[in-house]
Formats: structure tokens, C-alpha cells, sequence
């Protein structure tokens, strides 16, 4: 028996070779998929919405609600996520540069928005609004976004994209709701007119 063992062995020794090195390298490239996976699941994972939101109360008339731009970020990670104070920008294709929103409610300027302390910590599957600017403001802000003369970066307008910056340094897409994206539209529209006016 053992010598039909050792004989089989022998007539086959290349064979079972290339065995044991797929074993190895098989064993080796499962180890580094796991390495891989575990790591991309202790990283940064986020969705956010930007939209243009109004505070509704008692005391506020319909007519004279207060608006905000405002941003919903949902920790989609397994671990906190650290929101900083400089974490919205505005950003167009191919720009070095960026427009930084400092946000509202950093501080205690608007009796109608809660001013909280930065960084601010979102717990794995929950959710956190941030009020980024009045709605005046955020008007100011497209007026001189918009009121560019460079041909190049006219171009690049209808392409104006919001992201987040972490305090790890990952850098997150925002996704725009229709009532935000109506909103630049309009500015948009307002400066290709002013512009062909002039």
C-alpha cells in the first residue's frame, strides 16, 4: 500500500507541486481580499443632500418664514465620522479654488438656528442637519459666483458641485435637491441675461 502511495507520489510530484502553490497563492490572495475589505469598512462612509429647507412656527407668519441652505449628512460607515467647521465648499471643474462656506450655526447669530460646536460627531446610521447659510446669503453668494466675465469659467457654471470635507481629509460628493438646483438655475439664467443685456 505505501508503495503504491510513494509511487504515485513520485509519477506526480510536479503535479501535486503545482497544487500546493495554488493552495498557497490562493490562501494568500484570500488574506489580502479580507485585509482589503476590512479596511475599506473602518474608513469614511457618507450621503449628503443639500437642499433649501424653512423653519415653520407659531409665531412666524407663512409669508415670512425664514429660509436656510442647509445640508443632511448620514453616516453610512461603521465607525463616528467627524464632521470639522470647514467642512462645505463649492467647487468647479478643473479649479485649484474653492468657495468655503463657514457655517450659520456656528454661531448664535440667527434666533432661529441652534449654534452647535465643531467638529461635530455622526454616530454609524444616523443622520445630522447643518444650517450652512440664510438664504440671503446664499443668493450673495451665487450673484458673485455668477457674475464671472471668464469665458472658461462660465463654461464650466452649469458643472458647480458641493462637497464635504471630512476631518480625515476624505472628500464627499453632495447630492443637490431639486429646490437647490431651481435655485442656481435661476441665478444662472439671471446672469446669461444680465450679461447679453449689457
Amino acid at each position: 500500500m505505501f508503495e503504491i502511495i510513494e509511487i504515485f507520489f513520485k509519477n506526480y510530484e510536479h503535479t501535486i507541486a503545482a497544487i500546493e502553490a495554488i493552495s498557497t497563492f490562493s490562501a494568500v490572495l484570500v488574506s489580502l481580499i479580507l485585509a482589503l475589505a476590512a479596511h475599506k469598512a473602518n474608513q469614511t462612509h457618507l450621503e449628503a443632500w443639500a437642499s433649501i429647507s424653512f423653519i415653520s412656527h407659531d409665531t412666524i407668519p407663512f409669508d415670512q418664514r425664514p429660509f436656510y441652505l442647509t445640508v443632511n449628512v448620514t453616516n453610512t460607515g461603521i465607525m463616528p465620522l467627524m464632521i470639522p467647521l470647514s467642512f462645505f465648499h463649492w467647487k468647479l471643474p478643473l479649479e485649484r479654488r474653492a468657495c468655503l462656506v463657514t457655517p450659520l450655526d456656528y454661531a448664535k447669530v440667527d434666533q432661529w438656528v441652534p449654534q452647535q460646536k465643531y467638529p461635530v460627531e455622526i454616530k454609524p446610521r444616523t443622520s445630522h442637519t447643518f444650517f450652512l447659510q440664510s438664504r440671503d446669503q446664499f443668493h450673495d453668494m451665487c450673484k458673485e459666483v455668477f457674475s464671472t466675465r471668464n469665458f472658461i469659467k462660465r463654461c464650466k457654471l452649469p458643472f458647480l458641485q458641493p462637497k464635504i470635507a471630512t476631518d480625515d481629509g476624505k472628500i464627499f460628493r453632495v447630492t443637490m435637491n431639486s429646490d437647490l438646483q431651481e435655485e442656481i438655475k435661476k441665478f444662472r439664467r439671471e446672469s446669461n441675461q444680465a450679461k447679453h443685456g449689457n
